[in-house]
């Protein structure tokens, strides 16, 4: 027995030389781009890997004759056959489909194994498809579509992923995290889809590397630019305009993309702005418009080492200013400005190391700023008599530094380390206030204090994938310092998965996140608004713990089944308190609001075709979310704002005979949101008016108590109304033509096609009765308020130097 053993050892070392590391870089043939998520599989075995959100993948495989298989949804497969006898790095070409709406997929590899837990990654070709408001496509619109995740008012960006708010979503422009996501109050976000290269959402078993925030990670990946050719793009909607480059500065080493974009709101009011103001008596002028910009740059060094600049610039913009004549010689000057913005720019060097190491070192830079400016002037013909100027503002500062490392540690193990430096800087509510009164001049400024904070955070994590079994076992640590004082925290993650059979996935997850900024909100839509604080000893980091289990399968290679259950518990979280708000008064944002908890818990269920002729997806959501706060609502658990128990989307794309010309359908029912009124209120009766006003004209005292009778509303339970079920139909027909000067588009579409009257939102108004003999009587009217009727639109594109 010992000498077999002896034997044994002494051919491990061969056994082991005997398998050979294949890695490689996996990219687009004519941009050269990278393409995340490519499936790379050894024929006739059950050896596969995925490709990482870079494009990069690293197999074991024996020494000799080795075939392999390269699939990807919208791409041609590709197989190749290698004989290798030692390490051997590959840069692999994957040719575009001929219609990425009809691919057919002929890979034998279980595709139900791409499918993760809580992680959500939809084609671009299907969302380039989607019908938008005013023909201006919306990636994280599109989001809203997708089970687990809700939207806040019609129309808006606004993103509620599993009961969670916005601040709670992390949100990745090129590894960069971006603060603000609107523009125009919500209606558009930053990114249109001709921009974006690779969309993936986690909602929940969040992988070791992704920290900060409870709710959701949203990585967005912008184009790269091609390598190989120049291309080009015009966009026009009745919204906004765009264009778009893109070619190599050195073929095959290095290329530019460059997108810009500009609305048009303040070009098309400004006719009516101007007649009213005339109409009026009055001079002046209304202006409101957003701009966007997407810049990047890469260069490939050598074929392992490839170097990325990035940077964003997007800003919104409105003023106001009115001139109206009062009497004879008095007149007044009214000017108002609010604008918004971000610009995030990061430095990003990828390498292979080695045959089986992947590295990428990132340094970002992220500012967030918004300001209010308000001023009224009165005027006795020339002399200002006086004047009053308000305003607030605040801005976000953060410093990133990261470093990840990938290595695939034989044919069944991967590992990922790294680390990740941040420094903030937080200015949240800076209020100022100029009066002038005669030659009596005052300037008062309150909060101006600046927050310093920073996170320093170390990940591991480790996946085992067999043939029947997979397992994901990973630990963040983080450092997080504000105002000389210092919190810890440690966050395990954990993933556990069982293949019964080839096309059936069974798994499950648990993962522990910490949040170490709030979002002062009134609204709780994420709007400019809003502030954005660090935590601090009077409002600690926020914590969510998860659980969620699912089962995925695949019907065919087109076509997948998802159904996952989850319940997540919140600390942490802040809200006002009762008769506070953002406007409320002077003192400090600190003072202002209470910290509590929440509980959140659904099941989603995800039909998803993902090419064909007729593609898309069914979604379905049965959620509930509640918040509790020891200082609100009496202690009570009560629902969160966006609590809606149901919620149905369904997207259908269909593709006629001529693969150019297709129709787009999206339906939505959702359960009304929550809000707050009043059950009852309390007034100064007429008779006490009227001993207050020495009059017994009764007519008086009822229009008195009427107009400044003091009166105050009190509800028992904070949202405790529900706004009744939305829903809404959009449509779009979408043509593409080859032209001689490129690749034309027409988009034609009506948002809201039926021309449902959804409630925007609700407003508690009152009505007042009274009788000769009787007290002032309230009756309260609730009133809901719509404003997006069916909205037909067309929007026109040309791409120059793309084939047709």
């Amino acid at each position: 027995m010992k000498s077999l053993l002896l034997v044994l050892l002494f051919f491990l070392p061969l056994g082991l030389s005997a398998q050979i590391q294949i890695s490689g870089i996996v990219r687009t043939a004519h941009s050269g781009e990278p393409i995340s998520y490519t499936r790379i599989h050894q024929s006739g075995t059950a050896n596969g890997r995925l490709s990482n959100e870079l494009g990069y993948f690293s197999l074991k495989c024996p020494v000799g004759k080795v075939q392999l298989e390269f699939h990807h949804m919208g791409f041609q497969d590709l197989q190749l056959e290698l004989v290798v006898a030692r390490d051997t790095f590959l840069e692999i070409s994957l040719e575009e489909a001929e219609t990425s709406l009809d691919t057919v997929s002929i890979t034998t590899f279980q595709g139900v194994r791409d499918m993760q837990l809580g992680r959500t990654s939809v084609p671009m070709s299907q969302i380039n498809l989607m019908p938008a408001l005013g023909g201006e496509g919306d990636v994280l619109k599109s989001l809203q579509l997708l089970p687990g995740i809700q939207f806040g008012m019609e129309g808006t960006a606004g993103l509620f992923v599993r009961g969670g708010s916005p601040d709670q979503n992390l949100i990745l422009l090129d590894e960069i995290p971006v603060y603000n996501v609107n523009h125009l109050f919500g209606f558009f976000s930053l990114f249109p889809p001709d921009v974006v290269q690779d969309v993936e959402v986690y909602k929940g078993a969040f992988p070791a590397e992704y920290g900060g925030r409870l709710s959701s990670v949203i990585r967005i990946q912008s184009k790269e630019g091609s390598l190989d050719t120049w291309k080009g793009q015009f966009s026009l909607s009745p919204l906004a305009g765009q264009v778009q480059v893109e070619g190599p500065l050195v073929p095959g080493r290095s290329s530019i993309f460059f997108a810009g974009r500009r609305s048009l709101v303040d070009l098309i009011l400004r006719p009516f702005t101007q007649n009213s103001y005339q109409q009026a008596d009055a001079s002046g002028s209304l202006g409101y418009y957003f701009h966007d910009m997407v810049f990047k740059a890469n260069y490939l060094v050598s074929a392992k080492t490839r170097v990325f600049l990035s940077v964003y610039s997007g800003r919104d913009q409105g003023q106001l200013s009115i001139s109206p004549l009062v009497a004879d010689s008095i007149s007044t000057q009214t000017d108002g400005a609010l604008g918004w913005g971000n610009l995030t720019a990061s430095l990003r060097l990828q390498q292979v190391i080695g045959e089986q190491w992947f590295s990428k070192t990132t340094f970002g830079y992220t500012h967030y700023r918004y300001a209010q400016e308000l001023g009224f002037e009165l005027y006795d013909e020339s002399d200002l008599i006086s004047s009053l100027e308000t305003g607030n503002r605040s801005f976000v500062r953060d410093l990133i530094l990261k470093q990840d490392f990938e290595g695939q540690l034989g044919s069944r193990h991967t590992l990922k380390l790294g680390g990740k430096l941040s420094f903030k800087r937080f200015e949240p509510d800076v209020q100022i206030l100029n009066t002038q009164n005669g030659n009596v001049i005052q300037d008062s400024s309150f909060h101006g204090t600046e927050y310093l904070s920073g996170i320093g955070s170390l990940y591991a994590g480790y996946r085992y994938e067999d043939t029947r079994w997979e397992m994901y076992a990973g630990v963040r640590g983080d450092q997080f310092w504000t105002e000389g004082k210092y919190w810890t925290s440690l966050q395990p993650r954990l993933q556990a998965a069982w293949y019964p059979h080839e096309k059936w996935k069974a798994q499950a997850g648990y993962s522990r996140v910490q949040q170490y900024l709030h979002l002062l909100s009134n609204s709780g839509m994420g709007l400019p608004t809003d502030l954005w604080v660090p935590a601090t000893r009077n409002a600690p980091p926020a914590s969510s713990d998860q659980l969620s289990i699912g089962l995925f399968h695949e019907w065919d290679h087109r076509t997948t089944l998802s159904l996952e259950a989850y319940w997540k518990r919140l600390e942490g979280v802040i809200a006002y308190r009762d008769g506070t708000s953002y406007l409320s008064d002077f003192s400090k944002w600190e003072d202002r609001i209470e910290g509590g908890g929440g509980n959140s818990r659904g099941i989603e269920l995800f039909l998803h075709r993902k090419s064909g002729r007729l593609n898309g997806w069914i979604s379905y959501t049965l959620s509930k979310a509640t918040r509790k706060f020891s200082q609100i609502n009496d202690g009570i658990e009560f629902p969160f704002r966006y609590d809606r128990r149901h919620n149905l989307s369904i997207l259908a794309n269909f593709v006629f005979p001529d693969p150019r010309k297709s129709i787009s359908v999206t339906w939505m029912y959702v359960s009304g949101a929550r809000t707050t009124i009043p059950e009852f209120q309390v007034y100064t009766p007429f008779d006490l008016y009227q001993q207050l006003q020495g009059s017994s004209d009764v007519a008086i005292t009822y229009e008195l108590a009427y107009l400044f009778g003091h009166s105050s509303s009190y509800a028992r339970t904070r949202n405790n109304f529900q706004i009744r079920p939305f829903h809404k139909m959009d449509i779009a027909f979408r043509s593409e033509k080859q032209k001689k000067r490129g690749l034309r588009i027409w988009e034609v579409g009506i948002y809201n096609a039926y021309g449902q009257q959804n409630p925007y939102f609700v407003y508690f108004g009152s009505e007042w009765q009274a009788g000769l003999s009787e007290p002032v009587r309230y009756k309260p009217v609730i009133q809901e308020y719509s404003y997006l009727m069916w909205i037909p639109y067309l929007s026109y594109s040309l791409k120059f130097g793309h084939p047709g």
